[in-house]
């Protein structure tokens, strides 16, 4: 046989010699092989045996295996013969699928522009008819009688947004019917409530139809109504078009002028209402990602997203928007991936022909790498500018003002994370996230104008949505290439999260009303939104949802807890029933006991020797320079889960909740440790509730024995938000950095040494 060097295809050409292509393949395959002189040599020398084995062979003998060879090859012929007829005839049924396809595919393009067109046409006549319709309507008013005074102009109502829910689809014949019914209760309005049904009379003032029903025969003149009818039909018309997408305080035009430049404007109606947005990205282990959209295209190169997921979309009542997911796994760890989401091409508009730009994240490192790296933590984030934290704050509040705002030139801390983006790999957010339940609040402060001072159920439920969608808005272009791990916080419960232990609910001192839970609906109750919004690696880990879950990443094992529900049997959760947060009755979330046993389990599980460390993040504080009461300082939460923390050796772990900044001392069960951050055997805590709400800051309740450094809102230097920069440098060294958000200055830094030589 041919020298193991040679290629295997020798072995079966030798056996052939009589075939020259055979010969001729052979010679090529020893000049491309690594073989040395002495094993080529040995290999021709095995082709001549052959060759003189077949000349050994009588005449009758040769012409017998020249035969047989021969009606072998024929067989061979025939049937790769009959395959090329096969796979000719294939390639033709394929052309003419192909040809059918471009052809349907080119009717489909030309029948959508005839549509686009006459879309866009029923817009601008509609554009037209309204602006000739607001000039009469004002003539018409010299018609109604001093009782009709309620009359008024038709000015459209704020829309709130649909982002990633499609417009309703409305047939013409179903916009006929509505404009018919418009018509007519405007010609006959003491029987309009008749003809009009519930639903239509929805969609017709929320979509600025009618503000008002004329009563006591007061309404356009006689000659003006038919006019009407027609604007009513050809606004109804448009619901289907992209000149429908309206958001509050925004026009259509700025919608669509600005995406036609890939940019989505915080809180607004997208031009093209299919395009999922608020993306965010979510760790699945190290092989996975889960990412918020329908369905996604992917790949490790831009040119190449050949790679597609498809996920699932869930709703709740009360959500104005379709939250989506797909989880994607088999992906490498530590690995650049680019991707883009399902209709993210904003066709739905002229003016937004333009594709948005292709995304990418990076999957988390094994557990055992050791290369350093930094994570990004906030806690307490909320809006930031129009409906959040801004330079202002509501006129009315009083005693019970916000307070903080914004410097004229400072950044807030998601234009901080933003600027700051290139010096993290993820962000940990432990809880309150975007503090939709102020809009209660901000209402009755005045900080939505003096035409909003009293929220009712309807105005809590679009105005709770408003703030969340923009602040999912706002967030988007960071949580849609770092991965955003959230934990839960009292804000995510409900609409109205205000209410404390010996308080009877939020009050608005102004009017001195007090409002409850009762005005918050289903779907704004038991942390809804939390649970529908997000997916965290809870499927990974053993975990629950949202609420609980751990994953590793490098040199670390991270770990989320729930303070707010699900404590153990024997504790008073404060977000339960009884709990601090009374009459939010949220919860629990898992079988008695649940958590406490799982994260025992994840603990003992821990491989120390690939993740040393441990951090934990958890929303609310036990060592805390703040209110001695049960809303600010969690004791059941220490009684729960401190024992744990000590009993394997956890390293950190990080809170928020009380609105200030507060670097503690390692401590257990009230005691200092004497090592310091030298090593120390009890866990190391630092507060940092100071990203920043609407409602501003926290002061400090005196000074504390095991607080190091605390900053809150008594001078200029410490009055200040920030974000928390843990950088993992290697097995033994951790540093905390507090990064002032207005213009990124680290405003505290410490270094924690641990020698991590475990012995359980």
């Amino acid at each position: 046989m041919p020298p193991q060097c040679c290629p295997p295809v020798i072995t079966s050409l030798v056996q052939d010699p009589l075939d020259a292509e055979t010969m001729q393949v052979n010679t090529g395959a020893y000049r491309k092989t690594n073989c040395g002189p002495d094993e080529q040599q040995a290999a021709r020398l095995e082709v001549n045996h052959a060759s003189q084995n077949f000349e050994a062979m009588t005449t009758q003998e040769q012409l017998s295996y020249m035969q047989e060879r021969i009606a072998k090859l024929k067989e061979v012929v025939k049937i790769r013969c009959a395959e090329t007829t096969r796979l000719e005839v294939e390639g033709e049924r394929m052309k003419e699928r192909f040809l059918k396809l471009e052809n349907d595919f080119t009717a489909l393009r030309q029948d959508f522009s005839k549509t686009n067109e006459k879309t866009i046409a029923l817009g601008q006549e509609a554009l037209r008819q309204n602006n000739e319709i607001a000039t009469l309507l004002k003539e018409s008013r010299t018609h109604c009688t001093a009782d009709g005074h309620l009359f008024k102009q038709a000015t459209p109502v704020n829309s709130k947004r649909i982002a990633k829910r499609p417009v309703a689809h409305h047939s013409p014949s179903t916009s006929l019917e509505l404009g018919r019914k418009v018509e007519v209760a405007w010609h006959q309005p003491t029987s309009s409530n008749s003809e009009l049904s519930e639903t239509e009379k929805q969609m017709i003032e929320r979509h600025g139809l009618m503000t008002a029903q004329p009563h006591s025969g007061c309404g356009p003149p006689i000659k003006y109504r038919k006019m009407w009818g027609r604007l009513v039909l050809a606004a109804a018309v448009l619901l289907r078009a992209c000149v429908h997408s309206q958001a509050v305080n925004e026009t259509d035009s700025l919608s669509c002028i600005t995406e036609s430049k890939g940019i989505h404007v915080p809180g607004t109606v997208p031009c093209n209402p299919y395009e999922p947005l608020q993306h965010h990205l979510a760790y699945a282990g190290p092989n996975g990602m889960t990412i918020e959209s329908p369905e996604v295209y992917y790949g490790t190169s831009p040119f190449d997203l050949c790679s597609v997921a498809a996920g699932y979309s869930v709703t709740y009542p009360t959500s104005r928007v379709y939250d989506n997911h797909v989880k994607i796994t088999g992906l490498k760890p530590n690995t650049k991936y680019w991707y883009r989401v399902q209709y993210q091409l904003s066709v739905a508009c002229p003016s937004s022909q333009v594709h948005r730009a292709t995304d990418t994240f990076v999957t988390a490192r094994k557990a055992g790498d050791e290369t350093p790296f930094s994570i990004a933590v906030v806690v307490d984030l909320g809006l930031m500018g129009r409906d959040g934290l801004s330079t202002s704050v509501g006129p009315l509040g009083g005693s019970s003002a916000a307070a903080n705002p914004l410097g004229p030139r400072d950044l807030n801390t998601i234009q901080g994370l933003l600027q700051n983006k290139d010096t993290y790999e993820f962000i940990a957010h432990y809880g309150d996230i975007a503090y939709a339940d102020y809009f209660i609040k901000e209402s009755w402060q005045g900080y939505f104008g003096s035409d909003s001072l009293i929220p009712n159920v309807t105005s809590v439920v679009d105005g709770y949505n408003s703030l969340l969608e923009q602040y999912y808005d706002q967030m988007t272009p960071l949580t849609s290439s770092k991965p955003y791990m959230v934990g839960p916080g009292n804000h995510e419960a409900n609409c109205d999260n205000g209410l404390r232990v010996g308080y009877s609910g939020t009050t608005d001192k102004v009017h001195n009303i007090t409002y409850t839970t009762s005005i918050c609906t289903p779907g704004q109750t038991n942390f809804t939104g939390y649970i529908n919004h997000f997916r965290m690696p809870s499927d990974e880990s053993g975990g629950n949802g949202n609420f609980w879950y751990s994953f590793d990443y490098g040199l670390a094992h991270f770990i989320t807890l729930d303070s707010e529900t699900d404590l153990p049997v024997g504790l008073q959760s404060p977000d339960e029933a009884g709990g601090a947060d009374a009459g939010a009755d949220n919860g629990p979330f898992g079988y008695p006991n649940e958590q406490i046993q799982w994260l025992e389990k994840d603990l003992a599980g821990v491989d120390r020797n690939k993740t040393p460390w441990i951090i934990v993040g958890l929303h609310r504080p036990w060592y805390i320079a703040a209110q001695n009461d049960s809303g600010d300082v969690c004791l059941a939460c220490q009684q729960a889960f401190e024992p744990l923390f000590l009993k394997y050796n956890i390293d950190l772990y990080m809170q928020g909740h009380v609105h200030l900044y507060e670097r503690n001392k390692p401590i257990a069960n009230y005691s200092i440790d004497p090592a310091g951050l030298n090593n120390p055997k009890a866990p190391w805590n630092i507060v940092n509730g100071a990203a920043g709400h609407y409602d501003g800051l926290d002061t400090l309740e005196g000074s504390p024995y095991w607080s190091e450094v605390a900053f809150d809102t008594i001078d200029v230097l410490s009055s200040a938000y920030g974000w928390s920069r843990l950088t993992f440098h290697n097995r033994t060294h951790l540093t905390h950095e507090f990064v002032s958000s207005a213009n990124g200055t680290v405003l505290d830094s410490a270094t924690l040494y641990k020698a991590h030589d475990f012995h359980y």
